[in-house]
């Protein structure tokens, strides 16, 4: 059965008139969040967490505890954005002739076979391109609430916090993605699945290897980290000339740093 999680607003968000504000909807395969950005200022005045048991088919339920449940849904946004949280994509080069069916060729060819999925893509730099494709279902289902809402991946975001020589991690409750940037380009995006502390560990310092990113003298910034969860990160943090781990006070509204939600939630305050 899906439930609300938790529900964390500022005291500045107005429940009236939201016409400075743009709304992201980040969903996966069992998570909903609503996360709510001030577009003039770019701080963030509110998060909405909703989930599905983890063997329950579809998101129909989990947008329909949404609709009932959500202080956010029936706001009117400056603009929505659907992300797309999830490892089916691929980032390739601008093809000359940009079509749907080349780069679901591409996506089948990394990922194995899929016609039922709809496929998008945008552009990241450029000449690279962020190719993925959503269950038409989830796409009846958020364009009904959000006539006009526009569809991104995840990894989207995911690429603009990389800085030079810094490994980016990002936490959720199975997988985590990874992001590596060194010698002025990102050299790796990919999403792992979470397993053992020592696994964790081997998969981003080989990750790291592979790309010749030196860990010695490169950072590394940790979203979403919980302590009795991602113990691992401790560990790994020794291989890194300096590590951070990202705080919500640095997204959330200034006024409201005491309310802020659990820092945990920083995934969700990256766009």
């Amino acid at each position: 059965m899906a439930k609300k999680i938790i529900d964390v607003y500022s005291k500045n968000i107005s429940f009236t008139e939201n016409k400075s504000n743009d709304l992201y909807i980040t969903i996966d395969n069992n998570n909903l969040f609503f996360s709510v950005k001030n577009s003039i200022n770019s701080q963030f005045l509110a998060l909405e967490h909703f989930m599905s048991d983890m063997d329950e088919a579809g998101w129909d339920q989990l947008i329909s505890l949404a609709q009932k449940k959500s202080k956010l849904i029936n706001l009117i946004y400056s603009n929505v954005f659907f992300v797309w949280n999830n490892p089916r994509f691929i980032i390739t080069k601008h093809a000359l002739k940009q079509d749907v069916l080349y780069y679901q060729q591409e996506l089948n060819l990394v990922h194995g076979m899929n016609h039922n999925d709809d496929v998008y893509f945008n552009p990241i730099g450029d000449d690279l391109i962020l190719a993925y494709s959503i269950p038409d279902p989830l796409i009846v289902l958020l364009s009904k609430l959000f006539p006009n809402g526009v569809w991104h991946h995840y990894m989207e975001f995911v690429m603009k916090q990389g800085m030079d020589n810094c490994v980016s991690i990002f936490l959720f409750d199975q997988v985590f993605c990874l992001n590596i940037n060194g010698n002025g380009i990102t050299q790796l995006s990919n999403y792992y699945k979470l397993e053992g502390a020592n696994q964790n560990t081997y998969q981003i310092l080989n990750a790291c290897h592979h790309s010749a990113v030196e860990t010695n003298i490169s950072s590394v910034n940790v979203f979403g980290f919980e302590e009795d969860k991602n113990e691992f990160v401790n560990t790994l943090a020794n291989y890194f000339k300096s590590g951070k781990l990202v705080e919500s006070v640095e997204y959330w509204d200034n006024d409201d740093n005491k309310n802020c939600p659990n820092n945990i939630y920083t995934t969700y305050f990256i766009y």
